[in-house]
């Protein structure tokens, strides 16, 4: 009997220790499930984030991206150098300017027949109108010119109810060109320009292929550090960007917006095509452009553009800086020009330096509260050169009319000899509401010209200003 109880004893004792053991690696294994839980989601976390950086590094520094950014950013820079607080000073959709220009013209160079030929029109006047009416669908451009009191040249076009007119002076008649878009562009005219140069960069970086891409890292120097840059380098030789182009052109007739907007300002964007003659380059020259990129950011850091092959060979290199970016144009690895683009409240300001780092030249845009002036000046061993607009805007009463004025001045000397000394003046009435009253009941369809006549007018602007000479 003892041995019996014993051994049940024995047995129900292990059998405690047995469940207590298994309790216990139940517990441990739970409290170890518990902490891995715990571990789990921030090492999820943690992997999706990467995740994250990762697609977002990738998409930074997609090179079809960049092209885009960079071709966006190249507008921008010459953007800059526009006078937007101008923009409110106009008339929009029905307005007419009547213009008086007069100009001069001099030089102490006798044997260049061009510059003879621009001398015998010292005393150029032209009035130019331009007429819109944007309510009744007509536009109405003309144009009369004399010099010494003899006639130079003489031209009007007509938009009306969508068709274009070029009056024949030599029949008195007008002459029906066929339809036009000039209204459906003119619209919305700056939204449209934007839709074209939007649609065009997207073009020139989709069309690109990818053979002529090339994806690298190199070190630059800027603002005295050596960083890595990712860099986008795009190759193209002249039978690329013949296909390139003629890709472009072809993508944008079929556009049926783009098409609208680019016929109703030059009609025959239709017969518009890449000509087989064109070389942009040479045969075996390679054109190629460089995109440096900060390589965490994906922020734009410097230009590089040359054409590989040629002799002697350019580069033209743009960098962004701190305070001021700066532009360098280098022949046959020799620099020749370094450019310095800096700005304060009112002026933007280039200064040109020569290969030993001095100052040749200058060009400062100034805004003026109605208006702004540019001035640049270049000289060198042989060559004087200044150039001066400036344009202000007077008796402005908003939106019925103002007047503006632009004054140009050219002045070359060559080895102190006056090469060109050109003026030009105009002076401009705008007003509102302009009345277009122009009869073409009896015009004549251009189909119907004999050939004699249609050559005869396309060569009227040609032959009038031969026989001014």
């Amino acid at each position: 009997m003892s041995t019996v109880l014993y051994s049940f004893l024995f047995v129900r004792t292990k059998i405690v220790c047995y469940t207590k053991i298994i309790i216990m690696v139940e517990v441990s294994s739970n409290m170890e499930k518990k902490s891995s839980k715990k571990l789990m989601i921030p090492l999820i976390g943690i992997s999706i984030i990467m995740i994250l950086l990762g697609i977002y590094i990738n998409y930074i520094h997609s090179p079809k991206r960049i092209i885009k950014q960079a071709a966006n950013e190249l507008l921008n820079i010459i953007n800059y150098y526009s006078f937007h607080n101008e923009e409110n000073i106009k008339i929009k959709d029905n307005y007419k300017i009547e213009s008086k220009i007069k100009t001069s013209f001099e030089t102490d160079d006798k044997e260049n027949q061009t510059l003879v030929f621009f001398k015998n029109l010292n005393d150029l006047e032209a009035n130019i109108s331009f007429e819109q009416d944007l309510v009744n669908q007509q536009m109405l451009f003309t144009l009369n010119s004399n010099n010494s009191n003899e006639e130079v040249i003489k031209h009007k076009f007509l938009v009306k109810n969508s068709t274009q007119y070029y009056y024949n002076y030599d029949e008195n008649v007008y002459i029906n060109n066929g339809g036009s878009n000039y209204f459906e562009a003119l619209s919305t005219e700056d939204e449209n320009f934007n839709y074209i140069v939007e649609k065009v960069i997207f073009l020139l970086s989709d069309l690109l292929k990818e053979e002529n891409i090339i994806r690298s890292k190199e070190s630059i120097n800027q603002n005295n550090k050596n960083t890595k840059s990712e860099v986008i380098t795009i190759r193209l030789n002249n039978e690329d960007l013949k296909q390139l182009i003629t890709e472009v052109l072809n993508n944008l007739k079929e556009d049926k917006k783009a098409y609208k907007i680019i016929t109703g300002v030059y009609p025959d964007f239709e017969y518009c095509n890449e000509s087989k003659e064109i070389s942009f380059i040479d045969k075996d020259d390679i054109l190629v452009f460089k995109i440096y990129t900060n390589s965490i950011t994906g922020s734009l850091k410097k230009y590089y553009l040359s054409i590989e092959g040629s002799t002697p060979s350019y580069e033209v290199i743009y960098e962004y800086g701190n305070n001021q970016n700066i532009g360098y144009i280098v022949k046959d690895t020799r620099l020749l020009y370094k450019m310095v683009f800096s700005k304060n409240t009112n002026d933007k300001k280039i200064v040109i330096y020569d290969s030993f780092d001095k100052e040749i030249g200058t060009g400062i845009f100034t805004q003026k509260r109605l208006g702004h002036d540019i001035v640049f000046s270049l000289v060198s061993d042989k060559f004087t050169l200044s150039f001066e607009i400036s344009k202000d805007f007077s008796n402005i009463n908003l939106p019925k009319s103002y007047h503006l004025d632009i004054n140009t001045k050219l002045r070359i000397l060559k080895e102190n000899k006056l090469l060109i000394n050109y003026i030009m003046k105009i002076q401009s009435e705008i007003s509102a509401n302009p009345v277009i009253q122009e009869d073409t009941s009896n015009s004549l369809l251009m189909s119907c010209l004999s050939e004699e006549q249609k050559h005869r007018l396309k060569l009227n602007l040609i032959q009038t200003l031969q026989e001014s000479r």
